[in-house]
């Protein structure tokens, strides 16, 4: 993925878990947790999709010094 396609790109639950080398549930914690915000959430009929800007997930990672937490 290059540069200017990664800056648009949006990430799903199962983007950012195997960015930062985690399960879902750790994400859907963060998210739980305030530690990490959702850019948007999609709402098909009763089903609601996160989705993360890529540079958030970026700074996220590198500001918190994610490396396996789970």
């Amino acid at each position: 993925m290059t540069s200017t396609t990664r800056r648009y790109a949006l990430m799903s639950i199962n983007d950012v878990a195997k960015f930062l080398s985690v399960s879902r549930s750790t994400v859907y914690r963060l998210i739980r947790d305030g530690k990490l915000a959702p850019y948007t959430q999609l709402r098909s009929g009763s089903r609601t999709y996160k989705r993360f800007r890529w540079e958030d997930v970026e700074k996220f990672a590198e500001s918190n010094l994610i490396f396996n937490i789970e």
